[in-house]
């Protein structure tokens, strides 16, 4: 047994190792420390992301709000709240005259010079070359403006499944241009012309529609309330309202529509089927005219514009 001179005497118990805790310290302090620094590399971008959809929420709520509406926007330009169901020019009770822009085809020259006329066929021919029915408000008073009105019919349908409040009805002049000068088949006027109906009178600055009754003559129809200050037009899904519109033009042609306009700011434009509509005053000078004559048997003759005056219109 070899002699281990100045070496500790070894206490009963004790182990034959160095205590680890001096040792283990450092390496559990590493251990947390890893630990801690995972857990914020892990919590910071969460906790950022966080701040920032916070941060933004408002202006992500707008933004998505914006879609949505602009989404309405679409959904109600493919399926307008309200629509046309019928348009069609109409007659006045009196009879009419016939104005045509150019000079009517030889088949409406040779039956005007028949006798016993149909005066529905007589109409229909000219509408279908383009001419249309007016009622002469003024007698023929060269030196005065020649007034003319014509009548016509537009049937609105509602579209939305919410009730559609129209705010306000007015025309529109597309074009204006020198009364229609082509040919007239000519009817002297039989007294004052009236009509319940919506008026517009296309030589006035204010086009909006005006509120016509039987009691009230078409030449004032300027001077007429707006016809939507007295009333209310409301149409849900599937209701229909019908106006019977008088159009006054004076010492010009117009070709026109109708705005409708909603309370939501839609416009909805009144045509002709797609066409605009057109109206006429009676012109100085027509290449061709014919006169009724008050027969019982309805005929035209031929006549010279200026001499086709109510005093020489007769059998």
């Amino acid at each position: 047994m070899s002699d281990q001179r100045g070496a500790r005497p070894r206490i009963a118990g004790e182990s034959r190792h160095p205590k680890p805790d001096a040792e283990a310290a450092p390496t559990r302090t590493r251990r947390v420390y890893r630990i801690l620094l995972y857990s914020v590399s892990i919590l910071v971008p969460i906790l950022l992301a966080a701040g920032i959809t916070w941060y933004l929420a408002p202006s992500q709520e707008k933004r998505v709000q914006r879609e949505v509406t602009q989404e309405e926007q679409r959904r109600q330009a493919a399926k307008p709240p309200l629509a046309i169901e019928y348009a069609a020019n109409t007659s006045f009770s009196e009879p009419d005259s016939l104005i045509l822009p150019s000079v009517p085809s030889v088949t409406i020259r040779n039956y005007l010079a028949q006798r016993r006329l149909d005066e529905k066929r007589i109409k229909s021919m000219v509408q279908k070359e383009g001419g249309l029915e007016v009622a002469t408000l003024e007698g023929l008073d060269f030196a005065s403006p020649s007034v003319t009105a014509n009548r016509l019919r537009i049937t609105l349908v509602g579209r939305s499944p919410d009730p559609v409040l129209i705010t306000d009805i007015s025309a529109r002049i597309l074009s204006k241009a020198p009364a229609w000068s082509g040919s007239v088949i000519f009817t002297a006027p039989q007294g004052a012309v009236s009509a319940e109906a919506i008026g517009f009178d296309l030589s006035s600055s204010d086009l909006e529609a005006r509120g016509m009754t039987e009691k009230m003559e078409l030449r004032d129809i300027a001077k007429a309330q707006p016809y939507l200050s007295t009333r209310q037009v409301t149409l849900a899904a599937g209701e229909k309202v019908s106006f019977d519109v008088v159009a006054l033009a004076t010492s010009s042609s117009y070709e026109w529509v109708i705005n409708f306009k909603t309370s939501k700011g839609y416009v909805l434009t009144g045509t002709n089927n797609g066409k605009p509509w057109h109206s006429s005053s009676l012109a100085n000078f027509y290449k061709m005219a014919w006169s009724r004559n008050f027969t019982p048997d309805l005929s035209y003759r031929s006549c010279t514009w200026h001499d086709c005056d109510p005093q020489v219109v007769g059998p």
